[in-house]
């Protein structure tokens, strides 16, 4: 009787474990795959590259939300260069990040894009400042 209970209880757990691994493992995949299709994450960039540049026309240049909304049509358009490129929604929004340099004195960074090499991009981004834009369009190409 004994062992019949142990085993039981055994299965039981073993079974407990395997479920709680089902729905962690269910969870992380369903993060991964919830960016938008390269066709619709075009769409939406396109728009925002036309609402940036009604910002940028109508702020002068030098003020803050000008710079704002110039920074931002640069990694836009390169979200949608990559995509256009073949890559990934996720790996377009990461990979555009590079192309803005850590210093003004230091190249852009040379990765597996061909749109890395974008001669002149006049701004410098910190780590904060590239998270803070990699967040902004990760809220926006995500369903």
């Amino acid at each position: 009787m004994k062992r019949t209970f142990a085993k039981q209880s055994l299965m039981s757990l073993v079974a407990g474990f395997f479920l709680f691994g089902m729905l962690l493992t269910a969870n992380r995949s369903e993060a991964q795959t919830n960016w938008m299709q390269p066709a619709e994450a075009q769409q939406v960039l396109i728009s925002q590259l036309n609402n940036l540049r009604n910002d940028i026309a109508n702020n002068p240049p030098g003020s803050g939300a000008h710079t704002n909304a110039l920074i931002h049509a640069y990694y836009y358009k390169g979200i949608f260069v990559r995509l256009d490129e073949g890559m990934t929604t996720e790996s377009s929004v990461m990979d555009a990040l590079t192309i803005f340099p850590e210093t003004l004195t230091s190249p852009n960074a040379q990765g597996l894009s061909r749109a890395n090499a974008v001669p002149g991009v006049p701004f410098a981004l910190g780590k904060a400042a590239k998270g803070n834009l990699y967040n902004e369009a990760e809220a926006l190409l995500k369903q």
